[in-house]
């Protein structure tokens, strides 16, 4: 097996199991506040409308209120997802994060 051949497998891997870990978390919140409304996802440029958790890394900070975070997947043009920096104060420009995506909008984003 090839490096980037194991590369992609645990990429896909790890993916799964944040998606995995991410869905449980988000149902157990659900059935314990059911009048909480869903998540307002913010703005992204999501082609397709894809759906699962990607990793992507801060590319800029912008008036200190929305990030613009980039994706690349191997053998696709790299797209960017776009949230509120209230969503993760915490993060800073080249700050490596997941990004839960469900139909092209963001639904948690979180540092790896």
């Amino acid at each position: 097996m090839s490096d980037r051949t194991r590369r992609q497998v645990l990429r896909a891997c790890g993916a799964a199991c944040l998606s995995a870990t991410a869905a449980t978390a988000s149902a157990d919140e659900a059935a314990a506040n059911p009048q909480s409304e869903s998540v307002d996802a913010t703005e992204s440029i999501a082609p397709g409308g894809r759906s699962g958790v990607y990793p992507g890394t801060v590319d800029r900070i912008v008036d200190g209120e929305h990030v613009v975070a980039l994706v690349e997947e191997p053998d696709r043009e790299p797209w960017q997802v776009v949230f509120d920096h209230s969503e993760a104060p915490a993060i800073e420009e080249r700050d490596y994060v997941w990004l839960w995506l469900w139909r092209g909008q963001l639904l948690s984003v979180w540092q790896r």
